[in-house]
């Protein structure tokens, strides 16, 4: 396309689907309305009891899974409520009561062994006399 000039944008091969799920927009109109309070009451009457709209397929998905949702969430509250113990820490410290204090604030590597920290007459004794 552009060794060729055309700078114009792609034409989409397939269409995008919308999400059948987005709640529509309430149309709302600027306009008086031609009906009274007493009617408007009337018709809403009408649809509760006598069932006259549909709620849409989408809609009852929609109260399934804000109800299993709410289940979901009283459960996990109950979990972290008034007696919910955490476990007891583990002890990070270990202390070495047998180890003389040098010993330990010593920074040589720990792959070095023992015997090469000694003093020479501690690794082959002390002469007497």
């Amino acid at each position: 396309r552009i060794k060729d000039g055309l700078w114009d944008d792609p034409i989409r091969k397939a269409a995008l689907e919308g999400r059948s799920f987005k709640p529509r927009m309430a149309e709302l109109s600027q306009e008086k309305s031609k009906l009274g309070l007493a009617e408007e009451y009337e018709k809403d009457f009408k649809e509760q009891v006598l069932g006259q709209s549909k709620p849409d397929e989408a809609s009852e998905a929609h109260v399934a899974l804000n109800a299993t949702f709410a289940k979901l969430g009283a459960k996990l509250d109950a979990l972290f409520a008034f007696h919910f113990t955490p476990k007891r820490a583990k002890p990070e410290i270990s202390i070495r009561s047998n180890v003389a204090a040098v010993q330990m604030e010593e920074k040589i590597p720990t792959a070095v062994a023992s015997s090469s920290t000694l003093a020479p007459e501690e690794v082959y004794g002390a002469k007497k006399g």
